[in-house]
């Protein structure tokens, strides 16, 4: 789910013009060509949460709610040569504003229905240096839960491997005495 959000979100950024890479966890970041970056991960510190299932059910196979954390790491670096700081921030600050947005919008259509935040600040510059190896540019943190509807499911058997079971026969022999034993073909 948060792959398909981050990737919802992406195209939501580029409609409206922000040349903007966005990801979705993987290697570290390091400040390659793009100046701007968004890293979507799953938020392991925080977890998730699971309570009732909400509002007017319409379908019965819903049995509850989780609320998945999440973690959007945003890297901005300003393309002016010597920038400083205060000009990363604005940049950084404009990239933000419109990622809470998409966000939201997100939410919305998706049915998600309000995404609360739960963190949002810039990184110190030695939470800069000892997480990611980015020298210049500023570093912005957003955490926040999404929610999803859990379902009663079967298993579809995807990704699971494909065998054929071997074919054996076992044949159970008698000796004159009335000893028996198995020999498998």
């Amino acid at each position: 789910m948060i792959y398909a959000m981050a990737k919802d979100i992406a195209t939501g950024l580029h409609t409206r013009k922000w040349p903007v890479a966005v990801e979705y966890a993987g290697a570290r970041i390091t400040h390659g060509n793009e100046s701007l970056r968004v890293c979507f991960e799953r938020d392991c510190e925080s977890g998730d949460g699971v309570g009732p299932a909400r509002g007017e059910q319409r379908n019965p196979r819903k049995q509850a709610a989780r609320t998945l954390g999440v973690i959007a790491t945003v890297f901005v670096q300003s393309p002016k040569d010597g920038a400083r700081r205060n000009e990363h921030e604005h940049l950084c600050d404009d990239l933000v504003d419109a990622l809470i947005c998409e966000i939201g919008n997100w939410g919305t259509v998706s049915k998600a229905g309000d995404i609360p935040f739960t963190e949002s600040r810039y990184l110190l510059p030695e939470e800069m240096a000892n997480e990611y190896s980015c020298s210049t540019g500023v570093i912005y943190r957003l955490r926040f839960h999404v929610s999803r509807g859990v379902f009663t499911r079967d298993f579809d058997g995807s990704a699971l491997g494909e065998a054929t079971p071997a074919i054996t026969t076992i044949t159970t022999k008698v000796s004159p005495d009335g000893e028996t034993w198995e020999t498998a073909d």
